[in-house]
């Protein structure tokens, strides 16, 4: 289970996605009913994670399927598109995609790409050991 500023979303142990309705967060603290929401709406798309950030904008990973737009190994990161105050459920999923990066070994001598990188961009530049 995920929950945003508005929203709550969760995962089922068979990867279905699930969307809270009628969850009210600014009257929460008055009425339980608000808080707890009215329903369950099942999504369309299987994933294995879930996270809601505060402005309740949804990023997942899906498992592969074709409806979600699984990479090489059938699984990508995704977000939810449409997301708004008026429609909290948003519109569909979509991949997020990263241009490759190149890198260079310590040597300088040889290279290879990647798509992403927890490598400061000093370091990738070979700058990081003289400073």
């Amino acid at each position: 289970m995920s929950v945003g500023g508005h929203a709550v979303w969760a995962l089922s142990r068979d990867r279905r996605v699930w969307f809270r309705n009628g969850v009210r967060a600014a009257s929460s603290g008055e009425n339980e009913s608000l808080a707890k929401g009215t329903k369950w709406t099942e999504m369309v798309g299987e994933m294995v994670m879930l996270s809601v950030g505060p402005g309740d904008q949804v990023f997942g990973v899906s498992d592969g399927a074709p409806s979600v737009g699984g990479g090489d190994d059938g699984r990508a990161v995704v977000f939810r598109t449409g997301v708004s105050h008026s429609d909290l459920s948003g519109k569909t999923w979509r991949p997020l995609t990263a241009p490759p990066v190149r890198m260079r070994t310590a040597s300088n001598t040889t290279s290879t790409t990647s798509t992403a990188s927890s490598t400061p961009r000093a370091a990738r530049r070979g700058v990081a050991g003289k400073l």
